[in-house]
């Protein structure tokens, strides 16, 4: 069960992560996270943030926190890492810069390919998400017969 982390905790994550914790990608999605040869660690991780624990070869576990969640935890160690680490704190805000330049996809989009804002215009289906002003503008363009 997750909770939110007092702030001993969350230095007890920064220094842990600061040694063992990996920040960046997995295809598209943000990604925090950690390898050990201990279980107990990653699983402490994973009952206090949330996560997944996957096992390797050699009992080598690795702890993975994905896409808004693990920018929530990037951004909650930033000013943390500001003072204790320069190279994890440039780490994350090259991970929180790309992640807020990146294109939401399907549900999360707010505009259409040609920049309405669903908002405004409103989308018609709902699984494609297909704006009704784009809609109307190709109803009303003439055809021939």
């Amino acid at each position: 069960m997750r909770h939110r982390l007092n702030s001993n905790e969350l230095w007890g994550v920064s220094g842990f992560l600061l040694g063992e914790g990996c920040f960046g990608y997995y295809n598209v999605n943000p990604r925090v996270s950690a390898t050990q040869k201990e279980l107990q660690p990653l699983e402490w991780l994973v009952e206090r943030i949330g996560g997944r624990i996957h096992k390797h070869s050699r009992g080598i576990y690795t702890w993975n926190l994905d896409g808004i969640l693990g920018i929530g935890l990037m951004m909650s160690l930033l000013p943390i890492y500001k003072v204790t680490s320069p190279k994890r704190f440039n780490e994350i805000l090259e991970v929180i810069d790309s992640w807020k330049k990146h294109k939401p996809r399907g549900q999360y989009r707010t505009h259409c390919t040609s920049g309405h804002s669903f908002e405004e215009f409103g989308y018609r289906d709902k699984r494609q998400r297909r704006c009704k002003k784009c809609i109307q503008i190709y109803n009303e363009v003439p055809r021939a017969a």
